[in-house]
């Protein structure tokens, strides 16, 4: 097959090869799962499949065959945030929690986006190896061993209004990548080359907030990172 990037995949085995039990069974998420779940041997494969599996597992909107398979009824599970309303009315069995970067329920688990897969597959190695495989891996990888937050885990960086004005971003950004770093009114007025009276009001009617303000959620963020990793 192609996938929409271009890229040929091939099989190693047919669905009949496929020995008993196997470890992982993945279900990769794709724009084309509104036809694929009315596949009705697709779902047939996918019910066998699970059968062999110690532990099933989806990506992004990959969770929508499982659940159209009935293998999430009762269950909780996760998709991607756009995706996650439409499966509730879909499937209104399948308790969908629309924040989660993954979900495990026994031995299925489903994940949210495309990167939610990496949070997915690390749980992954550390369920069959160690966290410590599992934390030198997302080391060498440069992720999260266990990534903070939720699907709406939006920044005050990100929520901020999206301005044009560069001096203002460069000010914005420079609190965001150091927290820590002594952010004082003045600094800021600096860092935007304009009066501290200035940057106040740009504060105000580009961002919708005091530039103190916007500096102490940037560093509450932080500190919840720094103590949810440990």
């Amino acid at each position: 097959m192609t996938t929409p990037a271009g890229s040929r995949l091939s099989a190693d085995l047919s669905v009949d090869d496929v020995g008993e039990p196997c470890d992982v069974l993945v279900i990769p998420g794709g724009p084309e799962w509104e036809t694929l779940i009315k596949n009705d041997a697709l779902l047939d494969v996918v019910r066998q499949l699970n059968e062999k599996a110690r532990c099933t597992a989806s990506v992004c909107t990959g969770a929508f065959l499982p659940a159209a398979a009935g293998l999430l009824d009762g269950r909780r599970a996760a998709t991607h945030w756009r995706q996650s309303q439409q499966r509730a009315l879909r499937f209104p069995s399948v308790k969908v929690e629309p924040d989660a970067i993954f979900v495990r329920d026994g031995r299925m688990m489903t994940s949210a986006g495309v990167s939610a897969g990496i949070d997915l597959s690390l749980a992954l190695v550390e369920d069959h190896y160690s966290a410590e495989v599992a934390r030198a891996v997302a080391k060498d990888m440069v992720v999260f061993m266990q990534r903070p937050g939720g699907q709406s885990q939006l920044s005050a960086r990100s929520r901020a209004p999206h301005t044009r004005l560069e001096m203002l971003r460069r000010v914005l950004d420079a609190v965001a990548e150091n927290p820590g770093a002594h952010h004082t009114l003045s600094a800021m007025a600096r860092g935007a080359g304009v009066s501290v009276r200035h940057v106040n009001r740009l504060f105000y009617g580009e961002v919708g907030t005091t530039p103190a303000r916007y500096v102490e959620q940037v560093r509450l963020e932080a500190a919840q990172v720094l103590l949810e990793t440990g």
